[in-house]
């Protein structure tokens, strides 16, 4: 039987299976976990939506922390490594464990994807660890995503909007069914504020399915301190704070407000309105992995609200996202600003000269056009300016993240 001697054979191993495939089923998920006969934790909790899942789930993951209970984080995509996907606190799991587990699932794969495997990884890894709280982010959707076919005890809902459309519908009731579909019977279900149609959707589901659906309202808004930048993250803060509240009494613990302000002020998510300062390789910097318009609204109007200007862009795309409506925004938004084009190594990626093209304002410093974003990012740091924007795919970040590693992690 084939075994894993080593992470490089996993990773070597996912790669073969493929980063952008997809087979929306639940089946194989379902016969894998059977045989993987996995001891239940003592609450799953799952987070969907559009945007702010990633913020979502870190915000829930840190309040644990904060009460010294023990959780697992399973989050995508990752930047640099696939471990940035599956953490463990207050002690992170190690290569002898994660090869544990990894051939545990490879041992009962039935042809898996690879969502699904790393969602089975997850799984193992927190079982083995005896985690008190699993955080699940979904990948895509709801009906059929992997992280449905576990068992979950709550879910939590941020803003539904439209995004992967040619996967899940072309309009925001039918995106907003598929992402209801992950309730069950006896499940408690919160969710942030949602479009009309979408939080209809979300009701009428819950009764359907027999699951109690809390809707954060305006009064439940948290106003303290909070980890990560932008007036946005109030709102996942909110939907977090409600969820955590509800795990506490599962648990029975007593939440602490003390503890609830050290957790959501500690939270940490890079790529989220995160500021670096220059170095000798890249100017300041606001990066963010706004990626579609619901996002990239949410994000200029916490720049505003924070009176963050910046002096220029950096932008790339995915030519399979709505991309002409992200250039409208930022070109309203920043009509004067210095444009730069970086090429991504990605076969997604929209070209940088038909971007540049779109955008049709080439005397706005446009002729860096095709070279990677580090070279971009080094000629930008000999002007000795900004901070520049950095924005526009998750797949951009992940290339500065790769050359600059150091900025995962909070300073």
């Amino acid at each position: 039987m084939q075994r894993f001697q080593c992470l490089d054979e996993l990773w070597a191993f996912l790669a073969q299976r493929g980063l952008f495939h997809i087979d929306l089923e639940l089946t194989r998920m379902e016969r894998a976990l059977e045989a993987l006969a996995l001891a239940p934790l003592p609450c799953v909790i799952q987070v969907l939506g559009t945007n702010g899942k990633g913020s979502t789930s870190v915000f829930l993951t840190s309040l644990c922390r904060a009460h010294g209970l023990s959780c697992g984080l399973y989050t995508s995509p990752h930047f640099v490594s696939p471990k940035e996907r599956i953490r463990a606190f207050p002690e992170d799991f190690t290569d002898a464990a994660w090869l544990e587990a990894a051939n545990k699932v490879l041992a009962v794969d039935c042809g898996l994807t690879y969502f699904e495997f790393m969602t089975l990884l997850a799984l193992v890894l927190m079982c083995q660890s005896q985690v008190q709280v699993a955080v699940l982010e979904a990948g895509l959707g709801g009906a059929h995503d992997a992280t449905t076919a576990c068992r979950r005890d709550i879910l939590c809902y941020t803003p539904i909007a439209l995004d992967h459309c040619q996967i899940l519908g072309d309009s925001l009731a039918a995106i907003a069914s598929d992402k209801a579909q992950a309730m069950a019977s006896g499940q408690l279900v919160f969710s942030a504020p949602q479009y009309p149609c979408a939080r209809t959707t979300l009701m009428a589901m819950a009764e359907k399915r027999g699951a109690t659906l809390h809707l954060v309202t305006a009064s439940e808004r948290y106003d303290g301190p909070l980890g990560l930048l932008g007036s946005h993250q109030q709102q996942n803060a909110s939907l977090a704070l409600a969820a955590f509240s509800a795990l506490a009494e599962r648990l029975g613990i007593r939440p602490d407000k003390a503890k609830i302000q050290k957790g959501l002020a500690q939270a940490f998510l890079p790529g989220r309105l995160q500021r670096l300062c220059a170095s000798a390789k890249y100017p300041a910097l606001i990066v963010d992995g706004a990626h579609n318009p619901h996002g990239l609204q949410t994000m200029l109007r916490s720049l505003a609200a924070a009176d963050i200007s910046p002096q220029g862009l950096v932008f790339a795309c995915l030519a399979d996202k709505d991309w002409l409506s992200l250039v409208r925004l930022l070109k309203q938004s920043f009509p004067h600003l210095p444009v730069h084009f970086p090429s991504l190594q990605n076969p997604r990626a929209l070209a940088a000269e038909q971007l540049a093209a779109c955008w049709g304002q080439v005397e706005q410093a446009t002729s860096w056009i095709g070279l990677s974003v580090v070279e971009t990012l080094r000629r930008l740091a000999s002007e000795e300016n900004g901070p520049y924007l950095l924005t526009g795919s998750l797949y951009l970040l992940a290339e500065f993240f790769a050359a600059y590693p150091a900025a995962l992690e909070p300073v």
